[in-house]
């Protein structure tokens, strides 16, 4: 939703690019372009904002990581999926105003809730 770090968007048209300045991997200075990411208190593309109230529509289960789920219209997403049946899962070290509609409540940090759940559910066979 807020775009991707690894990519760059020039200056002219704000088109995207594969690379910074000819050179893959990390993000060095660039005179022609900067991160293809949406920084806060920028505006959401119109086409990013769709897509992501058709994806919380139309989803089953909807995982809200590591957010306040206070910023809109990020925060609304959760809420949208909710209304339409999913089942939402909330990661955060600590409570938000979506704990009180999620389905699930994982406290704790996304880096070792995450991966504990996914080991629990799907043990490595031996």
């Amino acid at each position: 939703m807020h775009g991707d770090i690894r990519r760059v968007k020039r200056f002219v048209r704000h088109h995207r690019a594969d690379n910074w300045c000819g050179q893959a991997g990390s993000p060095p200075a660039c005179p022609h372009g900067e991160p293809d990411v949406v920084w806060f208190g920028e505006m959401l593309p119109e086409a990013v904002l769709d897509a992501t109230r058709q994806a919380a529509a139309d989803c089953s289960v909807l995982l809200s990581v590591g957010t306040s789920s206070r910023v809109c219209p990020a925060a609304a997403a959760p809420y949208l999926a909710d209304h339409s049946g999913a089942a939402v899962v909330s990661v955060n070290p600590r409570p938000t105003p979506l704990d009180a509609t999620a389905s699930f409540n994982l406290h704790g940090k996304a880096g070792e809730v995450l991966p504990a759940r996914l080991a629990a559910a799907w043990p490595a066979s031996g």
